[in-house]
């Protein structure tokens, strides 16, 4: 090496200054392998760290991702439940509509059946009247022939 080299010029013995050198390497060997294995030991407790850190904040959007989800889910539920009710609102309303329109047809039914029988009876009684009245006039005491005659040449 250079030192070596610039030792040897500098009038030292080279198996002398590589025995030194070794001795040195090997007397830093364990301190180096210390620091080594140190060093070491903080890179993994820092990448543990952080993998620790990654787990916290998937564990973190994932809660927030679920409470997300219950909340659309929930929503989305309410949506529906409240489309249905608006539905079901709606048929109930048409139906009840329906049943009032039946009840006024039925009752317009009525009311023409109630007239159509009133009118009936008015004829009845008025033909009633009638028979009676002829019946009155052919049932007279002071009734002749010549009343019948002309009675049914009227008619």
């Amino acid at each position: 090496s250079t030192y070596t080299n610039i030792c040897v010029a500098g009038g030292q013995d080279q198996d002398k200054v590589c025995a030194r050198l070794d001795a040195g390497e090997e007397a830093w060997k364990s301190t180096r392998d210390a620091r080594l294995e140190t060093w070491n030991r903080r890179g993994m407790a820092s990448e543990e760290r952080g993998q620790r850190r990654l787990a916290r904040i998937i564990a973190l959007c994932q809660r927030r991702e679920q409470r997300s989800m219950a909340r659309e889910d929930k929503r989305s539920f309410r949506h529906e439940s409240t489309a249905r009710q608006k539905q079901e609102r709606w048929t109930r309303r048409i139906i009840a509509m329906l049943h009032r329109w039946q009840r006024h047809q039925l009752a317009v039914a009525a009311a023409a059946a109630r007239k159509a029988a009133i009118a009936s009876r008015a004829v009845a009684a008025a033909q009633r009247r009638e028979k009676q009245a002829w019946w009155r006039k052919m049932n007279r005491p002071d009734l002749t022939w010549g009343d019948i005659l002309e009675q049914s040449g009227k008619s």
